[in-house]
């Protein structure tokens, strides 16, 4: 079937390149899947990337995300509604379900570090929705490396989700950014959230989160977060 590209002209709003094709300054030159995952080569990059982030799919895991984080405050500003935190567990799941489904990757083209994070999140997850919210966090975590590289370096270092969030929180640099983990490191002390966070820290391996020189290579791009070791 021959593939259809649509003209940005198509659009209300008009998107900055068009969809299927990645903006203009990158050239890649090819996307390779093997054992150890997906790899995107790129002219003049020093290593390939871990991973593909092509547009229809980051945009997919923003919309998700901004979801997600509105659904969090909501819950923190309105804490009368945290008996019917199933109820919105399921609202959480079913449509971050729906919307990504079409974009997960078969297990072993994870990056080490999501795929880490989907097994752990699939052995904790005690309901459907639990499982469907591990295939969806995984997601997020090996497509949006504003999130992948921070908590990475977090679980690499602090050795648990609150540490993590600690080191993130102290060497995130943009104000927002760090209010924001402000808000989640508050929200993994609600209870029924605690259990969750104590079973993640006891079943995952910290080993995972290692990051090698292509990771900091990447990471590095990210003004806003202090990579550097002192």
């Amino acid at each position: 079937m021959k593939k259809v590209i649509l003209s940005p002209d198509c659009f209300k709003n008009k998107p900055q390149y068009e969809y299927g094709v990645q903006p203009e300054q990158r050239i890649i030159e090819k996307v390779e899947a093997n054992e150890d995952g997906l790899f995107l080569y790129v002219k003049d990059w020093k290593y390939p990337y871990k991973g593909y982030p092509y547009p229809e799919v980051v945009d997919a895991v923003a919309t998700i995300k901004r979801f997600w984080m509105e659904l969090i405050r909501i819950w923190w500003i309105f804490p009368f509604l945290f008996p019917f935190k199933k109820r919105l567990k399921k609202l959480l799941a079913d449509y971050s379900y729906f919307i990504l489904q079409r974009y997960f990757l078969i297990d072993d083209l994870y990056c080490p570090f999501a795929k880490e994070v989907l097994r752990t999140l699939r052995v904790v997850a005690k309901d459907e929705d639990e499982r469907k919210l591990a295939e969806c966090v995984a997601m997020v975590i090996q497509h949006d490396d504003g999130y992948r590289f921070p908590f990475q370096y977090g679980m690499w270092k602090g050795g648990s989700v609150k540490e993590a969030l600690k080191i993130i929180i102290d060497r995130q640099l943009a104000i927002e950014s760090k209010d924001k983990y402000k808000k989640a490191l508050r929200f993994i002390s609600l209870p029924g959230i605690r259990g969750i966070v104590k079973k993640i820290d006891k079943e995952f391996d910290f080993t995972k989160a290692e990051m090698d020189e292509s990771d900091i290579y990447f990471a590095k791009v990210h003004e806003s977060f202090d990579f550097n070791e002192n």
